[in-house]
């Protein structure tokens, strides 16, 4: 399975309530390693049939040999083929878009170190209301939470 259908998998499994995320940290050689811990929720444990229907599993991808290499040319992506957001969602984009530049120029660092394109376009496509919505955004880890959870969650509400 790919990482994109990986992700895709979790972050279904958090909206239907199937799992939980919760950030953690483990040590390793005297540094703090963070990560996210997946927990089964009740409902994970025994899903019901609609829950079930609401899970979208992605077609089964044959595994390649080890060393195989792929002869598909790349794709190459541009802004053009990014998910288009709902009218809510765009407004949600502008504010947050807003939001990071001002954050930027007060850190003194490029718009990308607050919150990367591919992040931003997953907040405003998901609309998160909490932390853990919030944390199934790929691109979004427990430090951006940590830092700007409150705000973004503001962003999200007034939008």
């Amino acid at each position: 399975m790919e990482r994109h259908d990986f992700e895709a998998l979790v972050s279904t499994l958090v909206r239907t309530e199937m799992v939980t995320i919760r950030a953690d940290v483990f040590e390793k050689d005297g540094k703090s390693i963070p990560f996210q811990r997946l927990t089964l929720t009740r409902l994970g444990e025994k899903p019901n049939a609609r829950t079930l229907a609401a899970i979208q599993v992605p077609a089964k991808v044959a595994p390649r040999r080890k060393g195989a290499r792929s002869r598909a040319k790349p794709k190459i992506r541009s802004k053009k083929n990014a998910v288009s957001a709902t009218p809510r969602g765009s407004r949600l984009e502008a504010a947050l878009r807003a939001w990071r530049k001002d954050e930027a120029t007060k850190k003194h660092v490029p718009a990308f170190r607050i919150m990367t394109d591919k992040a931003l376009l997953g907040v405003a496509a998901s609309q998160p209301e909490n932390e853990t919505a919030l944390l199934a955004v790929h691109g979004v880890g427990p430090s951006l939470v940590a830092k700007h959870g409150a705000k973004i969650f503001q962003l999200v509400r007034d939008a």
